[in-house]
C-alpha cells in the first residue's frame, strides 16, 4: 500500500487532546507499518494470519506547538485541523520512505468511499499552508 491523503480530524484529535490536557499538547509519536497487508489482509474473512513480518519504523516525538497553539482560538478551526493533519501526514511521508516497500500489499479495494483529506481536490485550501493548494 502507499499512504493516502488524511482526513482533518487528525489535527482535530490533537486540538481536542490539547484542551483536555489543559493547553498541554499531547504527545504525537509517529509511525508506518509495511506488511501489515498480509497480516491482517482487508478481504474477508478479518481474521490475523500468524507467521508473517511485519515492519515497524517509529519517528521522533513531533512538536507541533506553533500550530496547536491556534486551537480554539478565533481563527477557522477547520483550517488549523488541516494545518496540524498536513504536518503529521508529511512526517508520515518521511517515515514511509525510510520503510521497506512491500511488493505484495494489495492495493485499497475499489469504490472505497472517498471523504475531505487533506490533500483531496476538495479540501478548502482558501488559506493557511501554500502546500494544501500544492495538493489539491
Amino acid at each position: 500500500g502507499e499512504l493516502g491523503p488524511f482526513r482533518w480530524g487528525v489535527g482535530k484529535a490533537v486540538c481536542d487532546a490539547r484542551a483536555a490536557a489543559g493547553g498541554r499538547d499531547p504527545l504525537v509519536l509517529p509511525f508506518f507499518h509495511s506488511n501489515m497487508g498480509s497480516v491482517l489482509p482487508i478481504a474477508t474473512p478479518l481474521l490475523p494470519r500468524v507467521g508473517h513480518t511485519v515492519t515497524v519504523t517509529v519517528g521522533e516525538p513531533m512538536d507541533l506547538s506553533d500550530v496547536t497553539c491556534r486551537c480554539h482560538t478565533a481563527e477557522d478551526p477547520q483550517q488549523v485541523w488541516k494545518d496540524i493533519t498536513l504536518r503529521i501526514h508529511d512526517t508520515m511521508k518521511q517515515l514511509e520512505l525510510q520503510s521497506p516497500r512491500n511488493p505484495y500489499q494489495c492495493p485499497n479495494p475499489k469504490g472505497k468511499p472517498r471523504t475531505e483529506s487533506v490533500g483531496d481536490s476538495t479540501a478548502d485550501t482558501s488559506s493557511g499552508d501554500a502546500r494544501l493548494a500544492e495538493r489539491a
